[in-house]
C-alpha cells in the first residue's frame, strides 16, 4: 500500500511530504478526502467537514471552525474540539489549513494508543484462582507425604528406594490432566461461541464472561444502527411520524398525526395522496429532499437501491424514495441550475432546478435558524401567509426543541419559485452561473421540518433485558449528546422511569471528581456522554474498585483502551475498525 501523504508550507511553497515527515509547527493543508496527518489547529476552514468515528465512534461527520472555544480547555472532549483536526481522522467535505501541533504519540491518536499499552494487566478469573489454590494445596500435601515417608524411614538416606517411592507419591497426588481436561471443556465453550458468531482469543474471556455482573457498552453501532432515518416531522403545520428502514430497499410507513400526536392506519399516507392539495406543502418538502444534497441514490442492475453519500442526507433521500420521490423520476419536471453549497457559518444549502415553463424553483434545507432567517412567508393548514411574525417564529422553535429533546437533529425546508417573466436575462444568466446567492436565498417560504436519528439495533432492547433479567446492569458510554443518548438509553431499557439525574452524566463532569468521589456515589451513571476513552477506561476502572465483573464492547478504536482494560473485552467486528 502507498504510504500516507501530506501538504505542507515549506520554503514558502505547498510541498507534498511523507505523514510521518510533518513537524509540529508545520502549516498543514487538507481537501477533501485526505486523512489528516498530525493534530492541527485550524486557522481557516471552509465548509470543512471530517469523520472523526475513529477517535468518538460517532457517525456524523463534524463541522469545522476556527474560532476559540469558551470555557477551560481541560473540560474539552475530543468531540467538542471543533476548531481541531486530528491525526488519522479523514476529511469528508471542503478544505482548510491549519499549524501542526501534535505528532506522534502525542496526538490524541497516540494518547490512545499509550493508553492501551498502559492498561493493566487483566485480573486472574475466579476459575485460575480457583486452580491456583488448589495446586497450591497438593504441593503441600505432596511434601508433607514425601516427607512422611522419610520419617517412616527413619530418614535413612542411603536406601535410594525410599526417594524413588517419596518422588511416585508426590507426582501421584498431582492431577497432571486437570489442565488438558479444563482445557477441552473450555473448546467446547469456544465452538458454542463460534456457532454465535463470536470469535474467542483467549480461553478464560469465556469463564470470565460468565461471571460478568457489569455490560459497558457503546451506543454508535452497536446498541443502534450507525445510519440515520427520519422519525418525526413537521410540515404545514401537522405532525408527521415515519417508521422508516435504514436501508432505502427496507419497507416504510408514513402517518399523518392528529391532534393529539396519535396515529393510526387510516392516516397513513401514501403516493398517491400527495395528489391531495391539503398534502401539497409535504410534496414540496419531500422534493426538496431529493433534490437538495450531495449524496447519491441509484438503482442497481438488480433494481435494488445503492445509497453512498453523508448518513443525514441519505434518511432523506430514503424519506423521499419512500413516495417515489428521486432525482431520476423528477427529471422530467426539473431541470438542474445551480447550486450553492452547504455554508457552516449561515447553515444552509440551495440548488436551483428550471422547471418546464422556465420559472426557477430554489429549494433550501440547513439547519432551522439558517433556513427561517431567509424565509418571508410559511405555510400552514394548506394557506401561505405572507408574513412570519415573531409569534410564529417562537412557534417554529418550540416544535424544533420538542424534537431536539427526544434526540432527534432536526432540519428545515425553504422553497421559492421565481417566475421567468419577473426576471431579466442578466438576472436569468446570474443564476445559471450560480453568482447570486444572496438573491436566490431570500423571499423563502418556510414548509416545515424533520427530524433524524440513528435508531437501535432490533435486537438491541432484547439483549439489555435479557441481561437485566440476569442481574447484569448495563452501562452506555457514548461521545454522543446527553439528549440523544438519555432517549436511546430509554428506547433499548437502559433506563427506566422514574429516572435519577445522576444515572446521567457527562464526562466532562464525570472525570472532574475524584476517585474518591466516584467511589462514593450510590452507583455509577447508567449513561455516560461526550466520553473520551480516557472517560470509558475510567468507568471501567470504577467498576471494578466496586469489585464488579465488567464486560466491555465497543467498535472502534476509541474504544480500545477500555476493551483492554476489562474483564472481558467484546470488539465488534461488523462495521467496525481494528
Amino acid at each position: 500500500m502507498a504510504s500516507p501523504t501530506a501538504r505542507v508550507m515549506r520554503d514558502g511553497q505547498v510541498k507534498t511530504v511523507m505523514s510521518r515527515d510533518v513537524v509540529k509547527g508545520d502549516m498543514v493543508y487538507l481537501e477533501d478526502g485526505d486523512q489528516v496527518p498530525s493534530d492541527v489547529r485550524l486557522v481557516e476552514a471552509v465548509n470543512l467537514a471530517i469523520d472523526e468515528a475513529l477517535l468518538t465512534g460517532e457517525s456524523l461527520p463534524v463541522k469545522k471552525k476556527t474560532d476559540p472555544l469558551p470555557g477551560d480547555p481541560a473540560n474539552f472532549t475530543v468531540g467538542d474540539q471543533i476548531n481541531m483536526a486530528f491525526k488519522n481522522t479523514t476529511v469528508t467535505r471542503g478544505r482548510g489549513h491549519g499549524v501542526c501541533i501534535a505528532t506522534g504519540l502525542g496526538t490524541q491518536i497516540g494518547t490512545i494508543a499509550k493508553e492501551v499499552l498502559a492498561s493493566s494487566k487483566a485480573q486472574k478469573t475466579p476459575l485460575e484462582k480457583s486452580m491456583f489454590y488448589l495446586m497450591l494445596w497438593l504441593l503441600f500435601m505432596a511434601l508433607v507425604l514425601a516427607l512422611l515417608i522419610f520419617a517412616l524411614a527413619e530418614f535413612d538416606f542411603s536406601d535410594t528406594s525410599v526417594f524413588v517411592y517419596a518422588i511416585a507419591v508426590a507426582v501421584a497426588i498431582l492431577p497432571e490432566g486437570l489442565p488438558m481436561v479444563v482445557t477441552v471443556t473450555m473448546s467446547f465453550g469456544v465452538r458454542h461461541m463460534a456457532h454465535q458468531n463470536a470469535i474467542v482469543r483467549r480461553l478464560v474471556s469465556l469463564e470470565n464472561l460468565g461471571s460478568v455482573t457489569n455490560v459497558c457498552s457503546d451506543k454508535t453501532g452497536t446498541l443502534t444502527r450507525g445510519k440515520m432515518v427520519v422519525k418525526k416531522g413537521w410540515v404545514n403545520g401537522q405532525w408527521i411520524e415515519a417508521e422508516m428502514g435504514v436501508d432505502p430497499n427496507e419497507p416504510g410507513k408514513v402517518w399523518a398525526l392528529d391532534t393529539k400526536e396519535k396515529r393510526s392506519d387510516g392516516n397513513l399516507i401514501s403516493h398517491k395522496d400527495l395528489e391531495q392539495e391539503k398534502y401539497q406543502p409535504l410534496l414540496q418538502a419531500l422534493q426538496v429532499c431529493a433534490l437538495c444534497h450531495t449524496s447519491a441514490l441509484t438503482k442497481s442492475p438488480e433494481g435494488k437501491w445503492v445509497a453512498t453519500g453523508d448518513p443525514t442526507e441519505l434518511s432523506l433521500l430514503t424519506l423521499a424514495a419512500h413516495f417515489d420521490l428521486t432525482k431520476q423520476s423528477l427529471a422530467s419536471v426539473f431541470a438542474f441550475v445551480s447550486e450553492e453549497p452547504f455554508d457552516s457559518s449561515i447553515k444552509r444549502m440551495t440548488v436551483v432546478y428550471e422547471c418546464q415553463n422556465g420559472d426557477f424553483m430554489c429549494f433550501t434545507k440547513g439547519a432551522v435558524e439558517g433556513v427561517l432567517s431567509r424565509c418571508g412567508s410559511y405555510m400552514f393548514e394548506g394557506k401561505r401567509y405572507d408574513e412570519i411574525t415573531e409569534e410564529w417564529r417562537e412557534e417554529i422553535n418550540k416544535r424544533m426543541v420538542s424534537m431536539a429533546k427526544k434526540g432527534l437533529r432536526v432540519l428545515a425546508f425553504g422553497v421559492r419559485t421565481m417566475r421567468a417573466s419577473d426576471l431579466s436575462k442578466e438576472q436569468k444568466e446570474r443564476i445559471r452561473n450560480g453568482e447570486d446567492r444572496d438573491q436566490v436565498e431570500k423571499d423563502l417560504t418556510f414548509m416545515g421540518m424533520f427530524g433524524m436519528y440513528d435508531p437501535p439495533r432490533a435486537e438491541s432492547a432484547l439483549a439489555v433485558k435479557t441481561a437485566r433479567t440476569a442481574g447484569i446492569v448495563v452501562h452506555m458510554a457514548t461521545g454522543d449528546h446527553p439528549l440523544t443518548a438519555r432517549t436511546i438509553a430509554k428506547l433499548v431499557g437502559i433506563l427506566k422511569a422514574p429516572i435519577k439525574e445522576e444515572l446521567v452524566m457527562v464526562a466532562a463532569d464525570f472525570d472532574r471528581m475524584t476517585d474518591e468521589q466516584v467511589d462514593k456515589m450510590e452507583s455509577l451513571p447508567l449513561v455516560l456522554a461526550r466520553c473520551s476513552p480516557s472517560s470509558k477506561v475510567r468507568l471501567v476502572r470504577a467498576l471494578h474498585r466496586r469489585n464488579a465483573r465488567v464486560a466491555m464492547t465497543g467498535d472502534g478504536v476509541n474504544d480500545a483502551p477500555a476493551v483492554k482494560s476489562a474483564d472481558v473485552g467484546i470488539a465488534m467486528g461488523f462495521g467496525g475498525s481494528d
